[in-house]
């Protein structure tokens, strides 16, 4: 699959007009923030948010809201408990949820942060119509608005993958600006799923034009988005206090195991990943919850780690104070080499089979390949397969072997160089 890029000259006025997606359009003035209610109608039970909520279930509303208004500002409502799984933007209005979208379905709530950039679908061409607005990731959009209804969309702030297919599958195109006919691009009536640029992983096309490979990469910012090539400057993360790089900073270059020594535990927002590939945790000692970050967050939030990190270390071996000491890459052997790529048949790290889990029930199956191509200097994966391990496998994220019988391991993974 080939993934164009387009870059449009100019930026259109963006029209602002009454709330419409699921929303009534009716402007609601009450108590500044969210209330949800149990039944349609603004009727049943009901809760009044005024702050972030990233578990409803603690105030036994989770999966309960069948109606909606919002007075003030611009808030998110999740499927997933802290901010995670589809989410989506409401702006002050009223909504009636229904089964096949929002209806039962939120599980937390948080005001959008000033800044963070968003993408608007619109049902008609220029910007008309009910619309919907995210500023997360939707792979399967069906599941929450009707499918293939939008026409026209404005873009507030970075970069956005559209595709015709859910899943980030079939045609996709990839736009930094608004664009008031998505017949200009082939889209028009056809966005099943969109991504926020760096998250979108299905492009992967061995003609060197799919995502990661010249033509996305080259589109925007000298490849920042790109495939996560292997990169021989020693490793360099910036974390910012504010969302999209904003606010006091501190850069680091090497592992620190508690940011509290230097003053910024718990305070990053955003990070800029300046060179490398990094393991943030929100446990002193890379404890707790830990994620892999190889592109620029500009919302720790995104990953679970909003003014939450407070250890962090480069990934890669190869890597000590701030140079590389030579040898094979994570002591895995080179695996059979094409033009464009490399095949790994049976993958290994430090002489053992590689675990399918990044880490212990977690960033499974393609994260781990992806991960596991990393360690072996090269792009993300393109294809893997997985079987029962013969001995315990090597986890990637955790540094060590697992400690339990009957693990998976990958097999057959097959790189971009």
């Amino acid at each position: 699959m080939k993934l164009q890029s387009i870059i449009l000259g100019g930026v259109l006025a963006l029209g602002l007009g009454t709330i419409s997606a699921s929303a009534d359009d009716v402007q609601y003035s009450g108590p500044k923030g969210v209330t949800l209610y149990s039944f349609p109608g603004y009727s049943g039970r009901q809760v009044l948010l005024t702050r972030d909520t990233p578990k409803l279930k603690k105030l036994g509303f989770a999966n309960n809201a069948m109606s909606m208004k919002v007075s003030g500002g611009r808030w998110e409502v999740c499927s997933g408990n802290q901010y995670n799984g589809a989410c989506e933007v409401f702006g002050p209005g009223q909504y009636t949820f229904g089964i096949f979208n929002w209806g039962n379905k939120i599980k937390s709530v948080r005001r959008l942060r000033p800044g963070t950039p968003t993408i608007t679908l619109f049902a008609r061409e220029n910007m008309k119509g009910k619309k919907h607005t995210y500023a997360a990731s939707m792979p399967r959009i069906k599941d929450y608005a009707t499918n293939d209804f939008a026409n026209s969309i404005t873009v507030k702030g970075g970069e956005w993958v559209l595709c015709e297919n859910s899943d980030g599958k079939g045609k996709c195109e990839a736009v930094n600006r608004d664009i008031p006919n998505l017949q200009a691009i082939g889209l028009a009536s056809a966005i099943s799923s969109l991504y926020r640029a760096g998250e979108w992983n299905n492009g992967s096309d061995l003609d060197g034009g799919g995502y990661g490979g010249g033509g996305y990469g080259n589109g925007y910012d000298n490849g920042r988005y790109g495939g996560g090539r292997y990169d021989n400057r020693p490793p360099q993360i910036t974390l910012f206090e504010g969302y999209n790089f904003s606010g006091p900073r501190i850069t680091i270059d090497r592992e620190t195991t508690s940011l509290m020594n230097v003053g910024f535990s718990n305070r990053a927002g955003s990070v800029r990943i300046n060179s490398g590939t990094w393991e943030l945790c929100d446990g002193s000692g890379f404890s707790k919850t830990c994620r892999i970050v190889e592109r620029d967050q500009n919302n720790l939030g995104n990953i679970g780690l909003d003014n939450l990190v407070t250890s962090l270390r480069p990934v890669r071996d190869g890597y000590r104070d701030g140079g590389r000491t030579g040898g094979s890459p994570g002591g895995n052997t080179r695996g059979f080499e094409g033009q464009r790529t490399v095949f790994f048949g049976e993958p290994t790290l430090r002489g053992e089979p590689v675990a399918t889990c990044v880490y212990s029930n977690s960033q499974c199956g393609k994260a781990a390949a992806d991960a596991f191509c990393r360690e072996s200097r090269l792009g993300r994966s393109v294809y893997f397969d997985q079987a029962r391990s013969y001995r315990t496998p090597y986890m990637i994220g955790e540094r060590r072997i697992t400690r339990r019988a009957g693990q998976q391991r990958l097999i057959d993974v097959l790189c971009q160089r």
